[in-house]
């Protein structure tokens, strides 16, 4: 008799490196093609890291409380990412341009240099484009990989009077009535 197979042996694969190659797979096809992205020759610019950082930290400023998304590491994390992924990397670049493009059309030098409501109303232009836009795809793709590397930082847990994943240590007290572990 033949005996079947998991999932867990087949592949031996964690669910976090799956949803991540999910989530860059589609990120990849979601791309506008190259030349809608707006890059004229082969050789990408760099990302702007002033730029990424002020965009990161407009979506998450962080307040008394909260810090920061760039003093938890989510603009490097983004950065990080796009060294292993071509098609992030295009986008971050032409999307820091973008941003910087938008910002001089405000008369500031680099979207880094707007003040905050100037930043927010870039932001904002780029959430209500149209779909699979340069600025749609950066702000959607961005905002989704911001919050998830911010809220998953133990540093971000605090204010929320959150103690961090029950795992690997499970559910102490599961065992017994809510009564019994108070």
């Amino acid at each position: 008799m033949a005996t079947s197979t998991t999932h867990h042996e087949v592949g031996k694969i964690s669910r976090r490196v799956l949803m991540r190659r999910m989530g860059l797979a589609a990120l990849t096809f979601w791309l506008p093609a190259r030349w809608s992205l707006g890059l004229a020759s082969d050789a990408d610019p760099e990302p702007s890291a002033e730029t990424l950082r002020a965009f990161v930290d407009t979506l998450l400023p962080g307040s008394d409380v909260f810090p920061p998304a760039s003093a938890l590491g989510v603009d490097r994390s983004v950065l990080e990412a796009a060294q292993s992924d071509p098609g992030l990397a295009r986008l971050i670049a032409a999307g820091c341009q973008w941003l910087d493009r938008a910002a001089r059309s405000m008369g500031a030098a680099s979207f880094s240099e707007l003040s905050g409501s100037g930043r927010a109303s870039i932001i904002s232009v780029a959430e209500h484009s149209a779909e699979r836009s340069l600025p749609w795809v950066l702000f959607s793709s961005v905002r989704r990989f911001s919050f998830q590397k911010y809220y998953s930082a133990p540093e971000s847990w605090g204010p929320l009077a959150y103690a961090g994943p029950p795992q690997p240590l499970g559910f102490p007290g599961h065992d017994r009535s809510p009564k019994e572990t108070t």
